[in-house]
Formats: structure tokens, C-alpha cells, sequence
């Protein structure tokens, strides 16, 4: 009787100290694949999840601003991204507009990436100013950080609209000229 209670503890003592972190550690990267895979763990797609336009003065391209971001949705829940915020940049990287090629369509397909390679954007916060996500998301009071975000009506994939063409005999330049630009500063 006495042998069965030892064998007993001995299963409960390798369950405890073997099995349980095994366990929460197959949380930990079944977490990380649906990230990887542009998932959060309802299902939802980030590219579902979040809406942008381009930002800038017509001329330049600056950013992207979200439109609409679905509350408690990938890109909200991850990055803490709000509508208004503009997308300027993913930490490690040149500025957005260069590495992008001053194209919308390039820049919301690097920041859905950063999403799923857990990097960090940079953001510019109306009323709050630039600040880094989601490293900086929880450093602004509710009031300062009105969560109004919506689901995207209609579409799951995010609307980006096209570059803006340059007006009579002006050129727009191209993603080969900034990198010449860049060589020779």
C-alpha cells in the first residue's frame, strides 16, 4: 500500500515538473505560429482586422493612416493601434516611404508583415505624438487613447488606395532613385 502511494507521488511529481512546463510552452508556440501565420487565437486575420489610407502632403508620401481598426482585433490587441494613428516606420528599418517606394500598397504589406514578425512600428499619435508599438501602448491613459475603433465595413481585406501620380511634368521618384540619392549623401 505504502509502495503505491510512492509510485503515485513519484507520476504526480514528474507531471508537475516535466509535463506542466511542456505544456505551457506548447501554448507559448502555438500562440507564436498563429502570430506567424497572421492569426490571433479567435482565428481573426490581422489583414481583417485594420484599414489604411496613404498620409502625406500630396507630394510625399508619409505614412499610413488607420482608418478603422477593429476593437480587440490582431493589429489593435498586438500593436494597440488606434484610428488617426500614422504609420511612419517599422522599428530597425528606413523610413516607411523609403523602404516602400513611397507605394501604399508596399507599405500596408510591410506593416501586416511586422505584425507577423513581431516587430515594432512607429506611429504618430494625434495628440500624443511619435510613439513606438507596442512597446509604448500602455503608456496612455484611457482618456488619452479613446478607443473608437470599428470593423471594416463590408471588406475583409484592407482597402489601399493607389499612389498618388505626380501633376503635369513633375516625376515621381522612383524607389532606384532614393537608393541613388542615399549612396551619394
Amino acid at each position: 500500500m505504502v509502495g503505491l502511494l510512492v509510485v503515485i507521488g513519484i507520476i504526480a511529481l514528474i507531471q508537475h515538473v516535466y509535463t506542466l512546463p511542456m505544456v505551457r510552452q506548447g501554448q507559448n508556440v502555438r500562440q507564436q505560429a498563429q502570430q506567424l501565420a497572421g492569426q490571433d487565437q479567435t482565428g481573426m486575420r490581422h489583414t481583417e482586422s485594420i484599414t489604411f489610407s496613404p498620409a502625406g502632403d500630396g507630394r510625399r508620401f508619409q505614412g499610413l493612416k488607420v482608418d478603422t481598426v477593429v476593437a480587440g482585433g490582431p493589429m489593435n490587441a498586438h500593436f494597440g493601434l488606434l484610428p488617426g494613428d500614422v504609420v511612419t516606420g517599422i522599428v530597425g528599418m528606413p523610413d516607411l516611404g523609403f523602404i516602400s517606394g513611397d507605394d501604399p500598397d508596399t507599405a500596408a504589406a510591410l506593416v501586416l508583415e511586422a505584425y507577423q514578425r513581431s516587430q515594432s512600428l512607429i506611429v504618430e499619435r494625434p495628440g500624443v505624438g511619435k510613439i513606438e508599438l507596442p512597446r509604448d501602448a500602455g503608456k496612455y491613459s484611457v482618456q488619452q487613447q479613446p478607443l473608437t475603433a470599428t470593423a471594416p465595413a463590408n471588406s475583409p481585406a484592407p482597402a489601399n488606395p493607389q499612389p498618388q501620380s505626380a501633376g503635369p511634368g513633375e516625376r515621381v521618384p522612383t524607389f532606384i532613385d532614393r537608393l541613388q540619392g542615399a549612396g551619394g549623401e
